[in-house]
């Protein structure tokens, strides 16, 4: 039986691509703080093991040990400045590269479309393209796939997620948290389109860099293939809620003062939603990727529709009472 070791093992992607893994019936290892106490959504299992090491080289060399693949999800999405994100999604991308590279491990990173930049459905960002990153964020993944690309004598692949909704998410849960009042705000272009993929979907994705001998060296998008307009997630989300649909206009200049007001809630400590980064992210004419490569190579498509997808995000939000 293979052992797979995976970082951010707790966090909403780490979590179901752990648990995918441990239904197949790999041996998982999971990379843990040292001093961390809470499980959050891992359960326990014959075949999980708890790793408590720091997200350094020696750490990840240690923990990588015995391991057949190294699926790096650890990351931070949300920091107080442009070097925190590069500490944390930079250099911890690092060290996860030489500990595989050390343990003749294959690395999977998962980085970003925000590494790439825009797209829109009449021009989606490809994996061929220039990366153009808008945001700290993204320019912070972009240089975890430069790190993971200078690491010598490292089987590689990466992978980079769009907007990732499904069970325990929480980026898209203000959407429908709003749409229990029946409240559907409609922030810049509601015609602006993203490529999104179901938590569900994109697991399989990132499984198959681990085990796909295509995707050695390789950089993909994943998600489903069909854009939606921002319109037309706020109507799904209305649909799934049993809520009529009446959008929100909200006009520019509410985006500007949201995420200022972020800004001043983080020096107190209260961030807010709307930051600087999300600002950007949501003035950008689109996220749109061409997903095709990743279709070829790893044998996945991820095409579970967005209603479907919703309704089961939907239902696991009312049953563990997120709404």
């Amino acid at each position: 039986m293979n052992t797979v070791l995976v970082t951010g093992a707790t966090g909403f992607i780490g979590s179901h691509l752990v648990a995918q893994l441990l239904e197949s019936g790999v041996r998982v290892r999971v990379l843990t703080r040292p001093a961390a106490r809470a499980k959050n959504a891992l359960s326990d299992h014959a075949n999980l093991e708890r790793f408590p090491a720091p997200l350094t080289v020696e750490g990840m060399t240690r923990a990588a040990k015995g391991c057949a693949v190294v699926y790096h999800l650890a990351g931070i999405t949300r920091a107080s400045s442009e070097a925190e994100f590069m500490w944390v999604n930079a250099e911890g991308t690092r060290a996860a590269a030489v500990g595989a590279q050390r343990n003749a491990a294959r690395l999977v990173y998962v980085s970003s479309l925000a590494a790439a930049g825009t797209g829109t459905p009449d021009a989606p960002r490809r994996v061929t393209d220039a990366p153009a990153p808008i945001t700290a964020y993204g320019r912070s993944k972009l240089e975890g796939e430069i790190r993971v690309r200078e690491t010598d004598n490292l089987e590689f692949a990466i992978l980079r997620p769009p907007g990732v909704y499904g069970e325990r998410d929480t980026d898209f849960l203000f959407a429908f948290q709003a749409a229990k009042y029946g409240l559907f705000p409609v922030l810049g272009n509601p015609d602006r389109s993203y490529t999104l993929v179901y938590a569900h979907d994109l697991v399989r994705s990132i499984i198959a860099c681990g085990e796909q001998p295509a995707a050695i060296g390789n950089t993909y998008f994943a998600g489903n293939p069909q854009p939606v307009a921002w319109k037309t997630i706020l109507g799904t989300i209305a649909e799934v809620s049993g809520k009529p649909y009446k959008p929100l206009a909200l006009p520019d200049f509410a985006l500007e003062v949201a995420a200022g007001a972020s800004e001043l809630g983080r020096i107190f400590g209260q961030p807010g939603l709307i930051n600087r980064s999300r600002q950007a992210d949501l003035q950008a004419p689109g996220w749109v990727c061409d997903v095709s490569d990743a279709e070829r190579d790893l044998g996945e498509i991820c095409d579970t529709p967005l209603k479907a997808g919703f309704a089961k995000t939907f239902d696991w939000y009312k049953r563990h009472r997120w709404l």
